[in-house]
């Protein structure tokens, strides 16, 4: 008898470790000592997901921050008013980026606060206005460095490139964010960091086909990445994610980002 029992709870121990990592990979180092985000086992369905209870879309600027506040990460410092956020219009005549939903005044203020604090990384969402709708690009401060850093989904693109009919638009937005932080963090250089892995990558090689941008996902998973990897090279980490993530993987961290915010909201 003692025997069939200690099979049992064996038994059951293994059944319980199945549930348990039924939602998400566990995460591991890699070669380059890069610790990976979490994926679920399941892909996203990206325009075909249900809303759910709380009218969850994949495309929501509000996913950015909610996900990574709820990451409970020790190194970056969120804005207490509202989420850090910044608009930039791609227009032909007029170019300059403006603070989105919050006066310049308490966004200033908000970005003062975080700079007291001992956390490295201020995570700042951008959107880029088109004619064509919006795009999510994100920005990182790091406070050690001095540095803002640049996330733009489509990748390292051509000073001649074409965004929302606008030709030379990456080249100007890149010109655009330094006039803006020159005036507020003077000592701060804005790094554009896909440039470190040239060609085309990201979104505009691994976005689904019949699915409307991932681009606010792709914000996401830099930032989660950079948060878990302080310390690792830019330019080891970029390169790293433009072989890593597939849009298997891409759908895979997608439902996760789904699961996780579904959960804790």
């Amino acid at each position: 008898m003692p025997k069939k029992r200690t099979k049992t709870r064996k038994r059951n121990r293994k059944t319980n470790n199945k549930k348990t990592n039924k939602r998400a990979r566990p995460r591991k180092k890699t070669d380059n000592n890069i610790v990976d985000v979490p994926f679920s086992r399941l892909r996203s369905k990206g325009t075909y997901a249900s809303s759910g209870g709380i009218h969850f879309h994949y495309q929501k600027y509000s996913n950015v921050m909610n996900y990574l506040r709820s990451l409970n990460v020790t190194n970056a410092c969120f804005f207490k008013n509202r989420d850090a956020f910044l608009n930039l219009n791609i227009d032909k005549q007029n170019m300059s980026v403006k603070t989105m939903g919050l006066d310049q005044n308490l966004f200033l203020s908000d970005l003062r606060e975080c700079l007291k604090t001992s956390k490295r990384f201020i995570p700042i969402i951008l959107n880029l206005a088109t004619k064509d709708g919006n795009h999510a690009n994100i920005l990182l401060i790091d406070k050690q460095n001095e540095r803002i850093e640049l996330y733009e989904p489509h990748g390292s693109r051509k000073s001649d490139s074409v965004l929302g009919s606008v030709k030379g638009a990456y080249s100007k937005k890149i010109r655009e964010l330094k006039k803006f932080w020159r005036s507020i963090l003077p000592e701060f250089n804005v790094v554009n960091m896909v440039d470190y892995r040239r060609g085309t990558h990201f979104q505009l090689e691994y976005d689904p086909e019949n699915n409307s941008g991932f681009c606010v996902t792709w914000s996401i998973l830099f930032a989660h990445y950079r948060l878990l990897n302080p310390d690792i090279k830019p330019d080891t980490l970029i390169k790293y994610l433009s072989k890593k993530i597939t849009t298997v993987k891409l759908l895979q961290y997608a439902k996760y980002v789904e699961e996780n915010i579904k959960h804790k909201i």
